[in-house]
């Protein structure tokens, strides 16, 4: 969906997920958007937000089965030609538009450019000591800032990038030793629950050379 938007030279909003349908309708009301791709499990409170805010946007779902109601990706990829147009858009268009998380008030939409989306990428990788080949696991969600700047770097360098929906230890254990990934990023409260967790030993996380972690004075980085 990401590049999607980029490629028809869209702007895209993640939303975060865990938001109440009154919070999402406020964003939906103050952006306006055209399409919301989510899936079928916030669905329900998705639609709620968009009939609070009055917004008449088609809305989306990604997996697993069609809902009636909504359009379903896979089915659009089904249906789709090999060739479409694409937009070239220029460096200071909008990419994204982030929305804070609303401390001392109503959240506020916050405009990155494609100029500014690489820049961080290409920093971030730099920082981090991306080397082609290498498989990153990413478990952070692409709603916040931190998420999205270790994937849109992991593009940026052509690495494989592992995504997982949500954070779990035996879930992050067992794709580091089944992906055979080199490196991660995780919050410092993620890192204490996964060295206290009672069944780390019978993972075999050798091949992970580098764990990076950011704490909320980070988040100013886009």
């Amino acid at each position: 969906t990401f590049v999607g938007s980029f490629w028809m030279g869209a702007w895209c909003m993640p939303v975060m997920f865990s938001l109440a349908a009154e919070e999402m309708g406020y964003i939906f009301r103050d952006a306006a958007p055209k399409v919301v791709v989510t899936e079928t499990l916030f669905l329900d409170k998705v639609r709620a937000g968009l009939a609070l805010a009055g917004v008449k946007a088609s809305v989306v779902t990604i997996y697993p089965a069609p809902v009636p109601g909504a359009e379903h990706m896979p089915t659009w990829f089904r249906e789709m030609p090999a060739d479409f147009p694409m937009v070239s858009c220029r460096p200071d268009d909008v990419a994204l538009l982030m929305y804070t998380s609303g401390t001392t008030g109503n959240p506020k939409g916050v405009m990155v450019s494609h100029d500014n989306l690489q820049f961080t990428a290409e920093a971030s990788s730099r920082a981090r000591g991306i080397k082609p080949g290498e498989i990153f696991l990413s478990c952070l969600p692409l709603n916040h800032s931190y998420g999205i700047i270790l994937w849109a770097s992991s593009e940026a360098f052509g690495i494989k990038n592992v995504l997982l929906p949500r954070f779990d230890v035996d879930e992050l254990c067992r794709t580091i030793q089944d992906f055979k990934c080199d490196a991660t990023s995780l919050v410092p409260t993620m890192m204490v629950r996964m060295l206290n967790h009672p069944g780390l030993d019978k993972y075999d996380l050798s091949s992970i050379k580098r764990c990076i972690s950011s704490t909320g004075r980070g988040r100013a980085a886009l």
